[in-house]
């Protein structure tokens, strides 16, 4: 049998409880039993456990979501870096192959100034495409390698 508890004891419309404890005696001048009011805590409290618990989810998965967004912007960022890493070295690799066909075809009438301008540009262009791979190796967290040189002895063959 349904018990109304009156809604100006709970601030909002009025609640049914149904259980053979509320058919307790009414509490003086309350027009709810005892049972009736002891029932009513255990379910109040019961709810507040339920929500307590759904907060506790909910604020994991802030937390969850939170690292995911954290860990999406920093992937970003390595991709954003990536592809000017990539469009650098594609930068020097053009000058390597431009001067190599260039030099691979020799030609009379080429100024011998010309050409070791051409080496020069070479040379550094490799430089270039090492001190960015030795970037790439430091940004991984690659040790840092000795001071190698050319084969002809000139310089160094990888920069860190």
């Amino acid at each position: 049998m349904p018990l109304p508890v009156p809604a100006s004891h709970l601030g909002h419309s009025a609640l049914s409880l149904t259980s053979g404890a509320l058919r307790d005696q009414p509490a003086a001048g309350l027009g709810w039993t005892l049972a009736g009011a002891a029932a009513l805590a255990l379910a109040l409290a019961a709810g507040a456990r339920g929500l307590l618990r759904r907060a506790v989810e909910a604020e994991d998965a802030a937390a969850r979501a939170q690292r995911a967004l954290a860990e999406a912007e920093r992937l970003a960022a390595v991709g954003r870096e990536a592809s000017q890493v990539a469009h650098q070295l594609a930068n020097a690799v053009a000058v390597v192959r431009a001067n190599v066909r260039w030099l691979a075809e020799p030609d009379e009438a080429d100024d011998q100034a010309e050409r070791l301008q051409a080496v020069q540009e070479t040379v550094e262009a490799a430089d270039r495409i090492a001190a960015l791979a030795a970037g790439l190796r430091r940004a991984a967290g690659e040790p840092r390698r000795p001071d190698r040189r050319h084969a002809d002895g000139a310089g160094p063959a990888d920069q860190d």
